[in-house]
C-alpha cells in the first residue's frame, strides 16, 4: 500500500475590529479576493471584537464563501456576540456560513474537513 503524507491545508485568519459597514465590507471583500487569488481557500473570519454590521451587506460574506465553495475551499465565522448573532439573522444569513466560538475552533474543522475529503492510497 502506497501512502503520500497529507498536509493540513494553509488557514488565514482575518481578524476584524470595530463595525462593519459599507467601507470596511468593501475591504474585507478586497482582502478575501486577494488570499483566494493567491491561493488560499480556507479563510476564518474573527468577529470577536466587532461592536456592530450592517445586516443589509452581510449576504457578501455568504457570495464570498460560495465562490471559495467553488474553489474547494471555505469561509467560516467565529467569536459572533448574540447581538452579530442576531444580526446575521436581519440580514437572512443565518445558517449560511459555519460559525464557532474561536478562530482555533474554526481551524481545527477546517483540518477535519480536509482529512474528510482527501484520498490516501
Amino acid at each position: 500500500m502506497n501512502r503520500r503524507a497529507q498536509t493540513v491545508p494553509q488557514v488565514a485568519t482575518l481578524a476584524c475590529e470595530g463595525a462593519l459597514c459599507d467601507v470596511e465590507m468593501a475591504a474585507l471583500k478586497s482582502e478575501i479576493g486577494r488570499l483566494s487569488g493567491a491561493g488560499t481557500r480556507y479563510i476564518v473570519l474573527d468577529l470577536t471584537r466587532v461592536e456592530h454590521a450592517d445586516y443589509r451587506r452581510l449576504p457578501m460574506l455568504v457570495q464570498q464563501a460560495i465562490q471559495l465553495r467553488h474553489a474547494q475551499g471555505d469561509l467560516k465565522l467565529c467569536g459572533l456576540s448574540g447581538y452579530l448573532a442576531e444580526l446575521f439573522k436581519a440580514g437572512g444569513v443565518d445558517g449560511k456560513l459555519e460559525t464557532y466560538g474561536t478562530a482555533a475552533e474554526a481551524r481545527v474543522a477546517f483540518a477535519r474537513l480536509h482529512a474528510l475529503t482527501t484520498v490516501r492510497t
